[in-house]
């Protein structure tokens, strides 16, 4: 479908090296495609489908006017002949050459597939494969009905995979619960820890036991609790042959795993059962400066950040039912019909032109609104379910060299010592007045009995 259909240059977008123009004709010299996806129709196991696939081999896959023109063009296709809709994706994103108008196709494309989706309620798979990326998994390859990656997809959106530290610059702790970070969390460390040696590292995460939140089937739960402790280079988790029997049995069955493999003093735990580990201990190992160039004998700080509760965003972007679930348009509730499984499907008309829209809510929040009611454009149809929060804190912590400590001890012993020696000569002192007044004493008694009186001065 639409193979006539070509790039033209609406940015007069060029480079150092070519052309935008001229690297459109050299793809497609190359790879013998007009553009980076192609559409049609086929049938699969005798069922007609309207397919698109993608190719990295042009222009990394990367979507244009052009492929957001197509791919709108085989959805408004399947809609009007009622085909289930196949979309095989692999892109670097949307086409920077084309400035926004790249970016416009990801609406456009999202708006057509709604129309497909809700309103006529068609059927749409997509399949990912290896790379996609950027605006094609923002928009199109995330809204699919079904979708389907191939093993080992480097799947990823615009703007950062992951923090190298979960700690920013600003000091704020990354988390799915941050903008709840205001809830108490409690760290508790040694004033001072010797080299190579292995400390605890307490963090308490207090909440109200009573309170229960939602969980992923809708029902009632108790809360979840994890933890991320972030230590100063060379501290790590102690490895298990150097843990105490004490601390083990304080630490119970927690497993404890490092940030990133290259990351070993940065630890994770949980989520883990709230009621049973609202003191999570760290077995923790110190560095040794003999062996570690890097490390100084110094005072550190220990950040930590406590979450208590399930996030509310999902791994690939989605909500989760842990959240507010607002109106998507405006209207009239014509319709609430309550799910077999839990949630509800809510029917909204809209006054002025009668379009109705399905908004669906999934088991677990509580419904706000009631049929018949009039409602507003992002009005809440549900109350807020998250009930968890996230909170962090800090501590310093001293390495400290052993032969400080025993110079300092070596100090403290000559105090006491001199502290001994001088009471020792007081006493000595003492006893020689004593001595002194005693025999002046004796002088005046022999004097009396002679008869004679000692005049003093």
């Amino acid at each position: 479908m639409d193979e006539d259909m070509v790039s033209t240059d609406p940015m007069k977008f060029h480079s150092k090296e070519e052309l935008y123009k001229d690297r459109i004709d050299s793809y497609q010299i190359k790879t013998g495609l007009t553009e980076a996806v192609q559409t049609g129709t086929g049938q699969l196991n005798g069922i007609p489908v309207a397919i698109g696939i993608m190719d990295f081999n042009f222009m990394g896959g990367s979507m244009g006017s052009v492929v957001g023109e197509k791919i709108t063009r085989l959805v408004e296709y399947a809609t009007n002949k009622l085909l289930p809709l196949i979309l095989v994706c692999s892109s670097g994103g949307a086409r920077m050459q084309e400035g926004c108008l790249s970016l416009m196709q990801m609406a456009k494309i999202s708006s057509a597939l709604y129309y497909y989706q809700t309103i006529q309620k068609l059927l749409y798979v997509s399949i990912l494969t290896s790379p996609t990326t950027g605006g094609v998994t923002a928009s199109f390859g995330m809204l699919g009905d079904i979708i389907i990656a191939e093993p080992k997809t480097y799947i990823a959106f615009a703007g950062k995979r992951g923090y190298e530290n979960p700690r920013e610059a600003t000091g704020r702790i990354v988390c799915a619960n941050c903008h709840l970070a205001n809830k108490p969390v409690d760290i508790e460390v040694p004033q001072a820890v010797l080299p190579d040696t292995v400390f605890e590292a307490v963090v308490r995460i207090p909440y109200d036991m009573q309170v229960k939140q939602v969980l992923a089937n809708g029902k009632k739960g108790t809360l979840n609790v994890g933890a991320v402790l972030i230590l100063p280079e060379g501290f790590e988790l102690a490895p298990p042959d150097r843990i105490s029997p004490e601390i083990k049995e304080k630490i119970g069955n927690l497993s404890f795993q490092n940030y990133r493999p290259t990351k070993k003093n940065i630890l994770v735990v949980g989520p883990v059962p709230g009621q049973k580990y609202k003191e999570i201990t760290f077995p923790i190992l110190s560095p040794d400066p003999a062996s570690k160039r890097d490390i100084h004998f110094l005072k550190y700080p220990i950040y930590v950040g406590g979450n208590r509760g399930r996030g509310q965003i999902y791994l690939d972007g989605s909500k989760s039912n842990n959240n507010v679930y607002n109106a998507t348009a405006a209207g009239i509730v014509k319709k609430i019909i309550r799910k077999e499984k839990g949630g509800y499907e809510i029917t909204i008309v809209d006054t002025l032109d009668e379009h109705e829209v399905i908004d669906i809510i999934p088991p677990g929040p509580e419904l706000l609104v009631s049929e018949g009611e009039s409602i507003k454009l992002d009005q809440p149809l549900t109350s807020n379910p998250n009930v968890g929060g996230f909170g962090q804190g800090d501590a310093e912590i001293v390495l400290q060299d052993p032969l400080r400590v025993q110079g300092l001890l070596f100090f403290l012993a000559s105090i006491i010592l001199a502290q001994i020696f001088l009471v020792l000569k007081k006493k000595q002192f003492e006893k020689i007045r004593i001595r002194k007044e005693l025999s002046e004493l004796k002088t005046q008694r022999r004097f009396m009995s002679q008869g004679k009186v000692k005049i003093s001065e």
